[in-house]
Order: structure tokens, then C-alpha cells, then sequence
């Protein structure tokens, strides 16, 4: 009997087919335990699996959990005195062997009540928790699991005294001294921080909200970074787009443009027959006689005609004034 023993205990319904060495796995199908001695192999301690007997050959066949079959050849034993009074046997049956080694196997064998591996719980000095393992009535091993694998509350703290400045999880062992252990939580991830500045991109990580943000440094981007045909007309904001920015053909013609006569630059001259051109007056030819007369210094259309009219009307009466008619005799 083994006791002391900190193992593992799995309950499976099939035996996994990778195992962990030193790991118990108890089958509940089968009600087989398992103990595993590699990765890959186990010993089961859990005895016969099948007992038969042949009549006609006198053999009988024991077949273990683990293993190949048994053959026994109890041809010249099978009616002799050393096969024993079977009224001895401490089983139910009494009358032949195979029934009572078939009452043996129904005990021992799969689901049978000695086979079964039963776990109790229970409490032992210096450990938290123990675990009783038992074959039948037999018991085949002992768990302990100490205190001081057995964390009994956990907190985070800030500076904690007597460590370095940090972020920590301490834990509370559940064994007699409640010692504390602690666990600096920024030597468990890779910490980052922002490169200052950054040629193109500045990155920002706020220390409270964890939060990391980016910009763009003025003047970092140039046309090496923008794709062909990145930039165009209708993604330009109105009025975004000054004059230095053009090219030096367009330049030069809007310079003219700026340079040339505008509506202010023109008004009436100071003389007749003049206008005035950006504050110079200029004499306009064919404007000299008429430039600067008043309408009521001409006559209104149609009015030479009528005075045309009225001169020779009272031409005509002057003449018939002058005309003298005489009387004629033959």
C-alpha cells in the first residue's frame, strides 16, 4: 500500500492517448486505474479481466486488465486432491471451480465491487486538502495537497512596501503564516513606449487609459509618400490653392492679368476730347468738337427741317410781293 503520495487523479471515460507521466486516470467505463509511466504507456492495477474454462481441453484461461491471456492446463489436476475441498472457498459458489472463479472476476473485474477505486476527501495537519484512493477496501494511495500550493485570496497593489515601484498581484497562501507572494505585473508583458520624435509618424500612449493615438508630423509627407494620382481636383478644399503653388507659366499670365487696365483705372479726362487712363488724361480723336456741349446746344432732331420749311415758305411770300401784274390789250 502506498500513502504520502502527491499524484494526480483524472476520472476520464477513456484513457487519453497522450498522458502525463506520473498521472492516475481512473477509466469510469471500464473502472480500470491507470497509472501513466510515459507519454504514452501506463500500468492498470485493477487485476483479472476474464476467467474461462475449457471443458474438453481441461484449461483454464485468465485474462489480466493488462497483458496477454494465461493458459493453465488442469487436465491432470483437475480431479486430484490438490485442487483442494471446494466447500472451502470463502465465495458464494461452492459447488465448481469455474463459478466461483467467475464470482471472483465479477468482483474484481470491470464495475465489480472490489474493483471499484473509490476518492474520499478528507483534512490532515499541514496540508489543505487530502485525497484517499481505495481499490475495494484497500487503500492504494493518498493525495495531499499542502498549504502553501493553496492561494487564499488575491489583491493588486501600487508601491507595495518593501518592493520595487511597480504594479503587483499579491497572493495570500492559505498555510500558517499567510505568507505573501508578489508578482510584478509589468515584468509579465513586454512594455512599449512612444518614440520621441518620430520622422513621419508620432505615436502617443496615454498612461491612464492605455490608449495609443497617432499624427502626422507637419511636413513629413511629400510626394514620395502620395500615390500617383493621389491628390485630386475635387479633394482640394476652395481657396486652398495659392498663387505660389502654380506653375511658373501660370504665374507669369496671372501677373499680367493683375498688371492690366482694370474698370477703376478709366474715367473722364479733364479736357475735351480726353479720358483719363490710370490718372493720365488721353485724347480720344473725333471727340474734340463735341466732347463736353450740352443737348440744349444743338438742335433736337427734326427741328432743321421745320426751320427749312418755315425759310421757304416766307421765301415764297417775299417773291410774290415783288411780282407786279399788268393788263394787255391786242
Amino acid at each position: 500500500m502506498a500513502t504520502g503520495i502527491n499524484a494526480i487523479l483524472h476520472r476520464v471515460n477513456a484513457l487519453p492517448e497522450t498522458l502525463v507521466k506520473g498521472h492516475m486516470y481512473f477509466v469510469k467505463s471500464e473502472g480500470l486505474l491507470y497509472v501513466a509511466t510515459s507519454e504514452s504507456a501506463s500500468e492498470c492495477y485493477s487485476g483479472i479481466k476474464k476467467v474461462s474454462w475449457s471443458t474438453s481441453t481441461q484449461e483454464l484461461v485468465v485474462t489480466p486488465a493488462v497483458g496477454a491471456a494465461v493458459t493453465v492446463d488442469l487436465s491432470a489436476y483437475a480431479k486430484a486432491s490438490l485442487v483442494g475441498d471446494l466447500s472451502s472457498l470463502n465465495t458464494e459458489a461452492k459447488g465448481d471451480l469455474v463459478t466461483a472463479i467467475n464470482e471472483v472476476l465479477a468482483a474484481v473485474g470491470a464495475g465489480g465491487t472490489s474493483a471499484q477505486v473509490t476518492m474520499t476527501e478528507g483534512t490532515a495537519s499541514g496540508y489543505a486538502k487530502t485525497y484517499t484512493l481505495k481499490q475495494g477496501e484497500s487503500t492504494v494511495g493518498t493525495i495531499n495537497i499542502p498549504k502553501d500550493m493553496v492561494v487564499q485570496s488575491g489583491v493588486v497593489e501600487t508601491n507595495p512596501s518593501g518592493q520595487d515601484e511597480g504594479t503587483y498581484l499579491v497572493l495570500t497562501l492559505a498555510n500558517a503564516t499567510n505568507d505573501k507572494v508578489y508578482i510584478n505585473v509589468g515584468k509579465l508583458v513586454d512594455i512599449y513606449q512612444a518614440k520621441a520624435s518620430a520622422a513621419q509618424v508620432q505615436l502617443a500612449i496615454d498612461a491612464e487609459t492605455r490608449e495609443i493615438s497617432a499624427s502626422i508630423v507637419a511636413g513629413s509627407v511629400t510626394s514620395a509618400e502620395l500615390a500617383a494620382s493621389a491628390v485630386v481636383t475635387a479633394k482640394i478644399a476652395d481657396g486652398n490653392v495659392t498663387k505660389v503653388k502654380l506653375a511658373s507659366d501660370v504665374q507669369a499670365s496671372l501677373g499680367k492679368a493683375d498688371t492690366a487696365l482694370q474698370k477703376a483705372d478709366i474715367a473722364t479726362g479733364t479736357s475735351n476730347g480726353s479720358i483719363s487712363v490710370d490718372g493720365t488724361d488721353v485724347q480720344v480723336k473725333g471727340l474734340g468738337s463735341a466732347a463736353y456741349k450740352q443737348d440744349t446746344a444743338f438742335d433736337a432732331a427734326g427741328t432743321a427741317e421745320t426751320k427749312a420749311a418755315a425759310a421757304l415758305e416766307s421765301a415764297k411770300e417775299y417773291a410774290d410781293g415783288l411780282r407786279t401784274w399788268g393788263t394787255w390789250e391786242d
